[in-house]
C-alpha cells in the first residue's frame, strides 16, 4: 500500500497546492447545489413547490455543463502531468476548458459503448417476459421466476464487466493523451490488448482503490446522516414557530424557504465533499494506472516502434 499512500501525498505536493485544490472544489459547486435542490423532489412535495424545485434544478443542471467540460480537461491535464513525472494536481485555467471540449467526443463514444453493454445485458431478461405477455393476459409463474433470475444474472455480468474490463479503459485514455486522437482508440476490442499485457497488475490497482473508496464512503455517509438529522430539526423548528402548523394535515409548513435554504446548503456541502473525495481517489488511482502503463505497456510499444523503424531502414 506504499504506492497508494505516496499517490495521495503527491496530490498535495508541488507549488500553489491550496489554490489548485480550491479551484478544483469550485468546479463541484454548481453540481453540488443541483444535487441539494434535487433532493427535495419527492412524491410528497406539494405541486407548486415541486415546480419551483424542478425549475431551479434544471437551471443548475444546465449551468453545470460548463464545469463538466472543465473537469474533462482537468483529467487530460492530470494524465499529461503524470506522464511528464510532475506531482501535484494541474492548474485549472481556460486552456483546461478547451481541452475538455476536445476530449468530449472521445469520452462520449466510450460512454455509448458502455451503455450499450449495460442496456443490452439488462434487456435480455425482458424478452421472455414481453413475449409471454403478448400471448397471454399475464405471464406464467415460471416466466416471472426466469425474469427475476435473469435480472440477477444480468447484474452479476455487469459487475464482472465493471471489474474485469472497464479498468483497462484507463490505458485507452492514457494513450489518447500521450499519442493524440488515433482511430484504433475508438475500437472497443482495443481493450483486449491491454488485458493481455497487464491484467493482474491492473486488477490489483483496481482492488486497492476500491477498498480506499469503501473506507472513504463511511465518514461521508455519517455526514449525510448528520445532515438529515439537522434537516429534521430545522423543519420541526420551522413547524414550532408557524402558528397552527402542527395541527394542520398539510405538509406545506415543511417547505419554509429559510428551512429549505439551510438544508440545501448543508446537503450541497456534503455533496461537494463527496465529489472532491471521489476525484482525489480517482486521481490517485490514475497515477497508479499510469505506473502500470509505464512499466508493462510502454516498453512494448517502444520495442515495436524500434522494430518497425529497423524494418523500414532495411527496406
Amino acid at each position: 500500500m506504499e504506492k497508494v499512500i505516496q499517490s495521495f501525498k503527491n496530490l498535495y505536493s508541488g507549488e500553489h497546492v491550496a489554490r489548485k485544490h480550491f479551484m478544483l472544489l469550485l468546479l463541484f459547486l454548481l453540481p453540488a447545489l443541483m444535487s441539494g435542490v434535487a433532493g427535495f423532489a419527492d412524491k410528497g412535495v406539494p405541486e407548486k413547490v415541486l415546480i419551483v424545485i424542478g425549475l431551479i434544478a434544471l437551471l443548475l443542471a444546465i449551468l453545470s455543463i460548463v464545469p463538466m467540460f472543465w473537469l474533462l480537461g482537468y483529467s487530460v491535464n492530470f494524465v499529461e502531468d503524470r506522464l511528464m513525472k510532475k506531482i501535484g494536481i494541474p492548474q485549472i485555467s481556460f486552456t483546461t476548458l478547451i481541452d475538455g471540449f476536445k476530449v468530449f467526443p472521445f469520452i462520449l463514444v466510450w460512454c455509448i459503448y458502455i451503455m450499450i453493454v449495460f442496456f443490452g445485458v439488462f434487456a435480455i431478461p425482458f424478452v421472455p417476459m414481453f413475449s409471454d405477455m403478448t400471448s397471454k393476459s399475464s405471464p406464467d409463474v415460471s416466466t416471472i421466476i426466469m425474469f427475476i433470475g435473469g435480472l440477477l444474472l444480468a447484474m452479476l455480468v455487469c459487475i464482472a464487466f465493471s471489474v474485469l474490463v472497464l479498468p483497462f479503459y484507463n490505458y485507452v485514455f492514457i494513450e489518447y493523451v500521450k499519442y493524440g486522437n488515433r482511430p484504433e482508440l475508438y475500437n472497443p476490442l482495443y481493450l483486449g490488448r491491454f488485458m493481455k499485457i497487464a491484467f493482474k497488475d491492473t486488477l490489483i490497482v483496481f482492488g486497492k482503490f476500491w477498498l480506499v473508496a469503501i473506507v472513504a464512503s463511511f465518514p461521508i455517509g455519517i455526514l449525510n446522516m448528520f445532515v438529515m438529522m439537522i434537516a429534521m430539526t430545522v423543519f420541526m423548528g420551522s413547524a414550532m414557530v408557524t402558528p397552527g402548523a402542527l395541527d394542520s394535515n398539510s405538509d406545506a409548513f415543511l417547505y419554509n424557504p429559510v428551512a429549505m435554504f439551510i438544508v440545501i446548503i448543508l446537503s450541497a456541502m456534503v455533496g461537494l465533499l463527496q465529489m472532491y473525495v471521489n476525484t482525489i481517489i480517482a486521481n490517485a488511482a490514475t497515477e497508479n494506472y499510469i505506473g502500470v502503463y509505464n512499466e508493462k505497456i510502454a516498453p512494448l510499444d517502444e520495442t515495436q516502434e524500434v522494430k518497425a523503424e529497423d524494418d523500414f531502414n532495411t527496406l
